[in-house]
């Protein structure tokens, strides 16, 4: 899924898919794979997350609201 590697996130909390964090605004992906997340937070932080069970589509349109 490296066709949203560097991509910079503008939601400020995703779904609370990265859990009950709300600063993730400015927020840039660094790796993804079919079920998971990795992203860099603006304060060099590094967090991921995984989608049980979700399609490739369903990330994608995530990934695509997250970063609009």
């Amino acid at each position: 899924m490296d066709w949203c590697v560097g991509l910079q996130i503008t939601s400020f909390y995703c779904n609370r898919f990265f859990g009950r964090d709300y600063e993730l605004a400015g927020s840039v992906i660094l790796h993804a794979g079919d079920d998971y997340l990795v992203i860099r937070k603006p304060n060099g932080e590094v967090v991921s997350t995984w989608f049980e069970e979700a399609s490739l589509e369903y990330v994608q349109s995530l990934v695509e609201n997250w970063t609009e």
